[in-house]
């Protein structure tokens, strides 16, 4: 029989399965296949082929570069295990990406329950599953939601029955996988931690014990991701280290304009609302004296952090995802407490229906407006790849990222270009009777490099296929 009880228990399950069902659909054309999804592709299949995180610019040699320092170890050797175990392909490294943007689901609906109870965490699930850029970029194949796997479930953890060591144990695993899934994600962490922690010391909710652990695990797994980020990179004096590799040489420029979009882009307005809600309950909360946990300290600077990172960088929204999600998160807490303390309990129906509220507009957004591409153009390449390229030919690619994840190797070469940034060599530039057997090219920096050569190109190859804006010509 249908009973409160019942829904309680298996709605939110419902919902997530629900979820999982879309996020399987149209697994590798929506959204369609971006260009950083391919570079990570590499790291993972080169790894799995050769045990060098690195990119194959030359037959046979596999070097580290901006790639490898940008995306941590544990990101290259999980998606390389993928390919090791079921085949390198796209639907192999989309399933990968998908099963943690549904685990980082799953463990913040638990932990918002553990923080704030089971109807918060109703709420919880539901912005989540409406939320649009947690599903776009959780399914494609980047560091940040498994990283924010890794630390969801590292405070997940926190809350855990464990014996208090074991429970340091395995957050110091779950924290130093986070950091070291992403350097930037290194230098919010720490810093907010340390402050967490000495809260949690003076609070007397972890021992010395339990703090020392977590550190010393935690900076042990991020020690492979420094190393490689301190590697001599192709095309510049050395490592990227923590550093910010998409930012603009005026920094203040950066969070000038970055500043102004807040007023005009409906995606941080949006966020600057939930923003302010969330300051707004905290304050009330700090004014009852009421008991702060030291997760939820952590999340707070962790936010601010992340705030500050995101303004510092040329508009790259995806940096802003952490923060999002937790503003996402403490959203119906936020609303409960403000209403609570203004209107008294007897309102908390108002806040309820402004929660549905948002999110039926998430939703309406996520459905109607929301900024996902559709595109089928990789798939299809993989599908040629597999039919029409071999092991004896010679194969050039020039910006094609996802190239070198589906064609043979054994005699491949590419060329990349970045802004102010060169890897590899343009073959192109070459005498042409040096040119590869195969040439693959994508439209970026096309003017510079591939457009000069394209009369001699003419001359010597012919087109054999186009796949939306992936070129591909045959000598004749």
């Amino acid at each position: 029989m249908f009973t409160k009880e019942k829904l309680v228990l298996w709605g939110p399950w419902v919902l997530i399965a629900s979820y999982a069902f879309l996020v399987f659909s149209q697994l590798t054309t929506f959204p369609g296949l971006w260009l950083d999804e391919g570079f990570k592709m590499q790291l993972a299949r080169n790894f799995a082929d050769t045990g060098i995180m690195g990119m194959q610019f030359e037959p046979g040699e596999v070097v580290y570069n901006i790639h490898s320092a940008s995306t941590g170890w544990p990101i290259a050797a999980i998606l390389g295990g993928f390919f090791k175990i079921f085949g390198t392909s796209l639907v192999t490294a989309r399933i990968y990406s998908s099963l943690f943007l549904i685990g980082t689901v799953i463990l913040l609906y638990y932990l918002s329950k553990k923080l704030w109870g089971s109807k918060v965490g109703v709420f919880v699930l539901l912005l989540l599953v409406t939320f649009a850029p947690l599903y776009s970029i959780g399914k494609m194949v980047l560091s940040e939601v498994p990283s924010i796997f890794w630390l969801v479930a590292g405070l997940a953890l926190s809350f855990s029955r464990l014996r208090p060591l074991n429970k340091a144990l395995l957050m110091g695993i779950f924290f130093g996988l986070f950091a070291a899934g992403k350097l930037q994600f290194a230098g919010l962490l720490f810093p907010s931690l340390f402050l967490a922690h000495v809260y949690a010391l003076k609070s007397k909710t972890m021992t010395w014990g339990e703090v020392l652990i977590t550190w010393f695990i935690s900076a042990s797994l991020v020690l492979p991701t420094l190393w490689m980020s301190l590697q001599k990179i192709p095309g510049s004096g050395g490592g990227v280290g923590l550093t910010n590799i998409y930012a603009s040489a005026c920094r203040l420029c950066d969070v000038g304009s970055n500043l102004v979009l807040f007023t005009r882009h409906t995606t941080l307005m949006y966020l600057a609302i939930l923003f302010l809600l969330a300051i707004v309950a905290s304050v009330i909360y700090v004014r009852k004296r009421e008991t702060v946990s030291w997760q939820t300290v952590f999340l707070v600077l962790f936010a601010l952090g992340d705030l500050a990172y995101f303004l510092l960088s040329p508009q790259v929204f995806r940096y802003l995802l952490p923060l999002q999600i937790i503003l996402l998160v403490f959203a119906p807490w936020a609303l409960g407490k403000i209403l609570a303390a203004y209107r008294g309990s007897k309102y908390i129906w108002a806040g309820q229906f402004l929660l549905l509220a948002l999110v039926l507009v998430q939703a309406v957004h996520f459905v109607y407006f929301a900024d996902i591409a559709r595109s089928d153009d990789v798939v299809r390449f993989e599908q040629f790849a597999k039919t029409n390229l071999n092991e004896d030919e010679s194969i050039g690619a020039v910006n094609s990222s996802f190239t070198s994840v589906l064609v043979p190797l054994s005699h491949f070469r590419q060329f990349v270009h970045f802004p102010g940034r060169e890897e590899g060599h343009n073959f192109l530039r070459d005498a042409p009777e040096l040119w590869p057997d195969v040439i693959i090219y994508e439209p970026y920096n096309y003017r510079t490099d591939v457009e000069p050569y394209l009369p001699q190109l003419k001359k010597l190859y012919s087109s054999v296929a186009t796949f939306g804006g992936i070129y591909i010509w045959k000598k004749i």
